[in-house]
């Protein structure tokens, strides 16, 4: 009866969650309520560079209130070969084990059956309720637009990964330029990978360290190997996040920063969508005088590809 009163609990909050997000984002500018309408078909230029968005004018030598919080997006989907627990646990428990305790996770399930939402209750339980966001889309994103083949790889997730950033936004609203407030810091781990328990802690200390940055990122382990190949000191804006420099686990920006930044999908990019997002990211820093990081530790792992689980 415990189990049945726990579980009941869960499907609940997780409805009130995307309930809540409902309501907020109808009072939201013009963005699609659905974020598989979002991300199809042709993107609102929100998606790729707010024009509204000033350039931020804060000098090398300006101060920044360090000690983030750090908002961890990962998306979920059932997968046919059925592993879906195994790796969603090794990625649940990752985040578990962090050493830096300032997290909320925000995931989004791909269309994720709800007789199978149940499953993964004992895997989402562990996490404390005041840091867990559930929502799940009610159609399949990509899955369903390309059911097989080199798009899913590239492009999947993607509707997934925006609607996750639109709760977080929901929510954060930071202002660019705030020295005040701690500052709210994007971070992304796919439901297949994991990271090193220092992960978020050495993002912090690198934030701190150089705390007029705006994108930080780490080395990974690629399958069997480090990624990428630059092991020497830590690059401070002369290697920059560009596609071929990072795994997705890795990035982290301030959300102030890039606020309104969405993926774009395989109907607007030839590259893969994170890919993508990266390349844009760095030209935008580029013209505009914003500074990057690449902290050469290796803290996370990247340990499947193109459906292999």
């Amino acid at each position: 009866m415990a189990r049945l009163l726990a579980l009941a609990a869960f499907l609940m909050l997780a409805r009130a969650d995307a309930d809540t997000g409902s309501q907020r984002a109808s009072l939201r500018r013009s963005r699609c309520c659905s974020c598989t309408q979002e991300a199809s078909g042709a993107a609102a230029a929100s998606e790729f560079l707010p024009s509204s968005m000033p350039a931020p004018s804060l000098s090398d030598s300006t101060p920044r209130t360090t000690s983030p919080l750090f908002i961890i997006v990962m998306m979920t989907y059932d997968r046919p070969q059925g592993h879906d627990l195994a790796v969603f646990n090794r990625s649940i428990a990752s985040i578990l084990q962090q050493t830096n305790p300032d997290w909320q996770l925000y995931i989004t399930g791909d269309d994720y059956p709800p007789a199978k939402v149940a499953t993964l209750h004992p895997i989402l339980s562990q996490v404390p309720a005041t840091k867990l966001h559930w929502a799940n889309l009610n159609t399949p994103g990509e899955r369903g637009r390309w059911p097989g083949g080199t798009n899913v790889w590239s492009c999947a997730g993607a509707a997934a990964a925006n609607y996750g950033l639109e709760r977080v936004e929901m929510g954060h609203n930071p202002v660019r330029g705030n020295m005040v407030a701690p500052p709210v810091v994007m971070t992304h781990l796919d439901d297949d990978d994991s990271w090193a328990p220092d992960h978020l802690d050495v993002l912090a200390q690198t934030y701190d360290q150089f705390p007029n940055s705006s994108f930080v990122y780490t080395r990974s382990i690629f399958h069997i190997a480090p990624f990428p190949a630059y092991s020497g000191h830590v690059a401070y804006n002369n290697y920059p996040p560009r596609a071929g420099n990072l795994i997705h686990n890795s990035a982290s920006w301030r959300l102030a920063d890039f606020y309104g930044w969405r993926y774009r999908t395989c109907n607007t990019t030839a590259e893969p969508v994170d890919a993508d997002m990266w390349d844009r990211m760095a030209k935008y820093m580029s013209d505009n005088g914003m500074k990057s990081v690449f902290n050469p530790r290796v803290t996370t792992y990247h340990l499947t590809e193109r459906g292999q689980v």
